[in-house]
């Protein structure tokens, strides 16, 4: 017999509706929202929650070594942003600081200008000749250098834009001055121009220097700096003005060469020569002693070039000044290197060089150091380098050609010195400057240029 109280209890409709929504729960792999948090197992035993290791918001464990948080909480996030940086400033946008006065008084030593990479090309991300640290000078040779650019765009006269010097590799801003297919010429600081299938036309000049006159900086071969009185000029041609400035006592005025039948000369600069002992004669004087006419005579009247007074271009005079030079054997320099003439220019190690790498080859030997021959090639060097300040060519520009000069005409490294930069080497197109600051920007304190802020190029 059972007693009553034996009797099992009949089970509650709440109870079969729980045992009903965990079933359905198993089936489709949800956890019961009511459900109690499993036991722990022989398998996994239970762990205290303080000795558990930290997770960050991915649900990574944070690294607990030094070289681990050094790459994840420095070097990592760092390095991600140079990326990025350098990504962005080799395709679409590129910013430069401006180190030099090259292009006074259109951009000033320390502004900051705004590049627009796409302006006539897509580049290749890091292409280049050099690939450097954001933000720092730091640059090297880049092994991408050689990638290939698709074209839209076509840089034309008048532009400002970056480019690569094809001599030295380095980035360089000017303004172009000549297209493919112009001849280029200046003459005593007049610039002419002759388009392809066009006529020659030479620009007029305003004088504009404010007063008191303006400064610009000049650095020496070694680096020094020295402050000289400028002029400026508006300057108009082909239906475009702009504003350029010169350093007129940089210009050679008065200088002469004389050179005789048996080979020998003496060169003369404001109708007196240096004689033996340093002190300075006459130009009638030293030719009285020599008792002959020489058989040539160059010379160089407020910037432009002549040969037995007839007024000629650069190249005719460098070859004539070079004369003594051509055919001799390359003079060897103390840095392995030889430097040699042919024609009109300069031969490093038997292979055509520009002016700017000839005159760094010989700097790099050491002009004090220099024998008798390469101390005679340094000095014509020297003067055909500030010949050409005032006046150079006639060069006619070849397909994809183009002729970059500084609006800061005798002050300038460019292509006089290294020659025509081909379409493949520009960069972008210079168009602002977002800001600008009084001498280099990372000088302390910071002294900004507020004038100049938010300004325009063109």
């Amino acid at each position: 017999m059972t007693d009553a109280n034996d009797v099992p209890t009949p089970r509650e409709p709440e109870q079969d509706t729980d045992r009903a929504d965990e079933l359905i729960a198993a089936v489709v792999g949800d956890k019961p929202k009511t459900a109690p948090e499993a036991e722990p197992t022989a398998a996994e035993p239970a762990t205290d929650a303080g000795s558990a290791k930290k997770k960050n918001k991915k649900g990574k464990p944070e690294p607990t070594t030094f070289g681990g948080k050094l790459w994840h909480g420095w070097i990592k996030p760092i390095g991600t942003v140079f990326i990025v940086v350098a990504l962005l400033r080799s395709t679409i946008i590129d910013w430069n600081d401006v180190p030099s006065g090259s292009m006074e008084p259109t951009v000033l030593t320390g502004d900051r200008i705004l590049v627009n990479k796409m302006a006539y090309a897509l580049q290749v991300p890091l292409s280049g000749p050099k690939i450097g640290v954001p933000f720092t000078p730091l640059q090297w040779n880049n092994p991408l250098d050689g990638l290939p650019s698709w074209q839209w765009g076509t840089p034309v006269r008048g532009d400002i834009v970056t480019f690569w010097n094809p001599v030295t590799g380095v980035r360089m801003v000017k303004r172009i001055v000549a297209q493919p297919g112009d001849t280029i010429e200046l003459r005593g600081g007049v610039m002419t121009l002759t388009p392809k299938d066009g006529t020659p036309t030479s620009a007029t000049y305003v004088d504009t220097t404010p007063s008191p006159q303006p400064l610009t900086d000049v650095f020496d071969a070694r680096g020094n700096r020295t402050q000289r009185i400028t002029e400026r000029f508006e300057e108009t041609l082909l239906g475009e003005t702009r504003t350029i400035q010169h350093i007129p006592e940089n210009w050679i005025d008065d200088w002469a060469c004389y050179r005789f039948a048996d080979g020998r000369e003496f060169s003369a600069e404001g109708g007196r020569v240096r004689a033996n002992g340093g002190q300075q004669i006459p130009v009638e004087a030293a030719l009285a002693q020599i008792g002959e006419p020489p058989v040539l005579r160059l010379a160089i009247r407020a910037g432009v070039p002549y040969v037995d007074d007839r007024e000629v271009s650069y190249h005719t005079f460098a070859e004539a000044y070079l004369a003594p030079h051509h055919g001799q054997p390359a003079v060897a320099l103390g840095n392995g290197h030889t430097v040699g003439v042919s024609g009109g220019g300069w031969e490093i190690d038997g292979e055509t060089a520009s002016a700017e790498l000839t005159m760094a080859t010989l700097t790099d030997a050491g002009p004090t150091n220099l024998g008798p021959d390469a101390a005679r090639l340094y000095e014509r060097l020297g003067l055909l380098r500030r010949l050409m300040t005032s006046s150079f060519g006639p060069v006619t520009l070849g397909d994809d050609a183009y002729y970059m000069i500084g609006d800061n005409r005798n002050n300038s490294a460019d292509s006089r010195y290294f020659g025509p930069v081909m379409r493949s080497e520009i960069t972008g197109q210079a168009v602002a400057i977002p800001v600008s600051f009084h001498g280099r920007i990372l000088q302390l304190p910071p002294k900004p240029r507020w004038s100049r802020w938010f300004h325009g190029l063109d």
